[in-house]
């Protein structure tokens, strides 16, 4: 399967909200979306070496260990690390090897690049979902 080319900068993205812009935005990364997913916020981050990284944050209200259940449906366990804290999160890398694409899943109140988004998590909300992209 051919990678999608890189996400496009969060700035350039189109002002859409719903299931459908979430889809297009994991579309990018050549990850599957869940339902009931809310976004937060998305940023380029260039790194030192050159290269950058892409990512995109959302809220669900369904506990971290349900989200990995979900995306274990869809992922399998390879590539797949449980988080260290014991929330029932964790992290798919992938491919295996050199990864280029990781899918995590914390509990809402984990530290994270999603603090530094505007929008802020519901008290609802149970579980982020970060996506990323070198």
């Amino acid at each position: 399967m051919d990678m999608p080319e890189n996400p496009p900068l969060p700035s350039d993205r189109p002002d859409a909200s719903g299931p459908d812009a979430n889809r297009a935005i994991f579309d990018g990364y050549g990850f599957p979306g869940a339902p009931g997913l809310t976004h937060l916020c998305g940023q380029r981050v260039y790194l030192p070496n050159g290269e950058h990284l892409t990512w995109d944050a959302f809220t669900s209200e369904e506990e971290p260990a349900a989200m990995v259940a979900h995306y274990a449906e869809w992922l399998g366990k390879r590539g797949f690390e449980p988080d260290g804290a014991g929330a029932g999160g964790g992290r798919w890398r992938v491919p295996a090897g050199t990864p280029t694409r990781t899918l995590e899943i914390t509990a809402a109140g984990a530290a994270g690049p999603h603090t530094s988004c505007e929008r802020k998590p519901t008290p609802e909300a149970k579980s982020i979902v970060t996506i990323s992209r070198r």
